[in-house]
């Protein structure tokens, strides 16, 4: 008897789960939830170590001085000053800072990731919609793969530096493929114009694949009439992304904010770090004179959460934290090459299916 419900496995194994870089993001399995404290890539211990060791110098050498270089006058005086640092700690404003700050940071960070365009559609909509029998249609493809992937990179060499770096000029970008020389003297020719810039050289490539749509629909090399404005519905699409993600990674948050919030982590911290109290019983002085992890948690916590705000702010930096642009448009690459391949393509469909997908 046939088993009416077989599981089909479509790929996915059944061991798989989200992961977070390499931790799984459920912590449904025991010590999984320890396993993601632990690590060092991206982690908080990462984040503070440097200044964590800075910390523990200077917490250690005014236990010392306390100890063996002031007498009991100064050592009371001393204990009057930090006891009067002490009291003020819980003055600053610190929580509410932060959190309007890495608030805000994080607000624009998702609004960046909301914002940015991706090519398949675009591309996946063109040779879908291009008829397979134009003369030039294979030329047309490429053309038109061409000019998308180079509107994207032009518009995210705006904002990204690593990008930048791996195309430092119209030239590198020739050389990689995705510009010929005539329309590398065109955008050169642009940018000499008044009005003229980088940031505008996307909308020039934005204006050749409008062309290329035109031409394309006056010879009729789309399949029905409707396809002409829906692939410029997509372009537009992938214009409006890139303009967005530009004015929101060019629109950053108030120097005024990030200098309040990085003062009011420092000086909690120089707070901190000189408020200690110096025990007079023997075990409770060792404590709380060498090992200063009561008063050094609250100040690496806040630390660590300035740290999120500010890798928030630039988030196409050359951090780990950061976007990883360049291995997504890669991606882009990629997936543009077998959209390629796809064009022309035509699948044999059998009479009858026998296979074991289908239920009974």
């Amino acid at each position: 008897m046939k088993n009416k419900h077989p599981k089909l496995n479509f790929g996915i194994e059944l061991d798989e789960s989200i992961q977070v870089d390499g931790v799984s993001a459920t912590a449904t399995k025991f010590g999984e939830s320890f396993r993601g404290i632990f690590r060092w890539q991206q982690s908080f211990f990462k984040l503070v170590w440097k200044q964590a060791i800075i910390y523990y110098i200077v917490y250690v050498s005014i236990t010392l001085f306390y100890s063996f270089a002031l007498d009991s006058g100064n050592q009371a005086n001393f204990d009057a000053i930090t006891s009067y640092l002490a009291r003020y700690t819980s003055s600053l404003p610190v929580v509410l800072l932060l959190g309007f700050f890495t608030s805000t940071a994080l607000n624009r960070w998702f609004s960046i990731m909301a914002s940015m365009p991706g090519t398949n559609r675009p591309i996946a909509l063109y040779v879908a919609s291009l008829k397979e029998d134009a003369a030039d249609g294979c030329a047309r493809v490429d053309l038109y793969i061409r000019y998308v992937l180079l509107m994207w990179l032009l518009t995210f060499r705006i904002v990204c530096k690593p990008l930048r770096k791996r195309y430092p000029s119209l030239l590198s970008i020739q050389a990689a493929g995705f510009l010929r020389d005539h329309e590398r003297l065109l955008l050169e020719k642009h940018k000499q114009q008044p009005g003229g810039r980088s940031k505008t050289l996307p909308l020039v490539v934005y204006d050749w694949l409008n062309i290329l749509l035109r031409d394309t629909c006056q010879k009729g090399y789309f399949t029905v009439a409707n396809d002409f404005g829906r692939n410029i519905d997509a372009i537009q699409a992938l214009k409006k992304g890139g303009g967005n993600v530009i004015r929101f990674a060019s629109k950053n948050v108030p120097v005024a904010l990030i200098q309040a919030v990085t003062l009011a982590i420092y000086c909690y911290g120089i707070v901190s770090v000189f408020s200690h109290q110096i025990e007079k019983h023997y075990l409770t002085s060792v404590l709380s004179g060498y090992f200063p992890l009561p008063y050094a948690l609250p100040f690496f916590f806040y630390y660590a959460w300035l740290k999120v705000g500010r890798i928030a702010i630039d988030p196409f930096g050359s951090d780990e934290d950061d976007i990883d642009i360049l291995n997504i448009f890669d991606g882009h690459i990629n997936g543009a090459m077998r959209l390629r391949n796809c064009y022309g393509v035509k699948i044999t469909i059998p009479s009858t299916d026998s296979s074991t997908f289908l239920l009974s």
